[in-house]
């Protein structure tokens, strides 16, 4: 019985040493193949790391090339983004990377653009990904310098309707300063010598014109509910005297809540105004 047993534990002693010598060749194996997905995983947040610091710098330079545009605003500004995105992006980042770019001019004052470029994989690679494509777009306004003399908020009418119009005599002096239209300006017969003429719409006739530019907000809309029109059905219409507040019964001056308010009787109901 005892030698018995004894054969029974030598063949399981050599069984076992069989199973431990046959799982040592299998280790090897399993292990590489779990390894691939991780070393995959690695690989890809290093690609995607190099891509996103490309689109970082990428998205930089185009933004410094519209500022540059918008700020230029000549006959040139599509050269000065083009020389300004090259220059900024190549000092960062010029690997040998293909960069393809386009910049366009919406209105006088909006600049849009967009720019690509094919990243090279490294990791990716080993899974048939051999590039990651990175595009970005910006857009800029350059804000039109104002020194407006006469300035027209026209609310709630169409950029076509003429709330400017110079016509006829006398010929007002505007020399050293521009008019601006939140909707159009016409300048039938002159201009007043003015530095320019902006408007939301058009500026037919107009010296130095700057149409289809951004329209100015009106920064005391808010209050016009505070205000009581005073006119009622007498509108007689006032003549200006630069420097000097006119008098007369197209005057109404009145005191609300410690302000005083000088309304202006013009000669329609939508022309009472109050100062």
């Amino acid at each position: 019985m005892s030698k018995m047993f004894r054969t029974i534990q030598f063949d399981v002693r050599r069984l076992l040493a069989r199973f431990r010598d046959e799982t040592v060749g299998m280790i090897a194996p399993v292990v590489a193949l779990s390894l691939i997905p991780v070393m995959t995983a690695v690989g890809a947040a290093v690609d995607y790391s190099r891509s996103n610091n490309i689109r970082s710098k990428l998205q930089s330079a185009l933004d410094s090339a519209l500022l540059a545009a918008a700020k230029e605003g000549s006959s040139v500004w599509n050269q000065i983004a083009i020389d300004n995105f090259d220059a900024n992006f190549s000092a960062t980042l010029a690997n040998g990377l293909t960069v393809t770019k386009a910049f366009a001019q919406d209105t006088a004052q909006l600049y849009r653009g967009t720019a690509s470029v094919s990243v090279p994989t490294v990791f990716l690679g080993l899974i048939q990904i051999p590039r990651l494509n990175v595009k970005v777009s910006a857009g800029a306004t350059a804000s039109e310098p104002d020194n407006s003399c006469i300035l027209t908020l026209d609310k709630g009418q169409s950029p076509s309707h003429v709330a400017l119009s110079l016509n006829g005599a006398p010929i007002v002096n505007l020399s050293g300063c521009s008019i601006r239209s939140n909707t159009s300006i016409d300048c039938n017969g002159h201009d007043g010598s003015l530095t320019r003429a902006i408007s939301a719409g058009s500026a037919s006739g107009c010296g130095s014109p700057k149409p289809n530019s951004i329209t100015v907000p009106d920064i005391y809309a808010p209050l016009a509910g505070n205000i009581v029109p005073q006119c009622g059905t007498s509108r007689p219409g006032a003549t200006w005297t630069p420097g000097v507040m006119p008098t007369g019964a197209a005057i109404k001056t009145v005191t609300i809540g410690g302000r005083t308010e000088h309304h202006i009787c013009g000669t329609s109901p939508s022309r009472d105004r109050a100062c």
